[in-house]
């Protein structure tokens, strides 16, 4: 590709670039960013061109980037945040940009959202963009700045930092609390393997560990 004429660079062809190392996968970058699967691909394939280079393979589980799409990626999330910037046309001094953070759904939706609000009121130059998963994200990738989890991360260059302390129970009935004070093992609808490693998935084994555990289907 690096041999065949280049043409000029186009924004959109970047910001969809952006969209797709983000999410890993059309459909969910289509969703992201209210396009359709052909777009992203035409996109793609015109940012390729312009630069003269393969930014992106694709594999069975997903697109991947290349060491040049590596390159591209960091240059182009700066774009991105310098765009955001410059649409909003501020001259004050105060906190400004794009900022990505990564939450689980529960603590995005019942706690951090409203607390968001607050620090968006606060400071306008911000640009908060909060995205609920359970999945370990990469920085590198830059899918997002900011990861709060409900464990230390056990992989990647990153520096993490303790904010809180979170506890786990049992809650039920007052007819199913008597029932375990009996000795009754309750069934849950718990964590598979692949979830095993999540702190409230590792307290329900530690504290139940002969009760059954239903899955649910995928």
């Amino acid at each position: 590709m690096a041999g065949k004429n280049r043409t000029s660079l186009d924004w959109e062809d970047v910001r969809i670039f952006v969209a797709l190392a983000r999410h890993g996968s059309l459909s969910a970058a289509a969703r992201a960013i209210s396009v359709t699967h052909a777009t992203i691909s035409r996109r793609i394939e015109s940012l390729q061109e312009a630069l003269g280079e393969r930014l992106i393979d694709r594999r069975q589980d997903g697109y991947v980037l290349t060491p040049a799409g590596t390159r591209a990626l960091a240059l182009a999330t700066d774009m991105e945040t310098a765009a955001a910037t410059l649409s909003r046309g501020s001259s004050d001094d105060g906190l400004k940009g794009l900022v990505r953070v990564s939450v689980p759904p529960t603590l995005g939706q019942r706690f951090l959202a409203a607390e968001l609000a607050k620090l968006s009121v606060k400071h306008p130059g911000l640009d908060l963009d909060v995205s609920t998963d359970l999945r370990n994200v990469s920085l590198e990738r830059r899918e997002t700045d900011v990861a709060l989890r409900l464990g230390r991360l056990q992989n990647g260059d990153v520096i993490a930092k303790l904010l809180a302390t979170l506890g786990f129970g049992f809650y039920a009935s007052a007819k199913w609390c008597g029932r375990i004070n009996d000795g009754v093992q309750p069934v849950f609808v718990g964590f598979d393997e692949a979830n095993s490693y999540l702190p409230e998935a590792a307290w329900l084994a530690r504290h139940f560990p002969r009760a059954r555990v239903s899955f649910p289907n995928k």
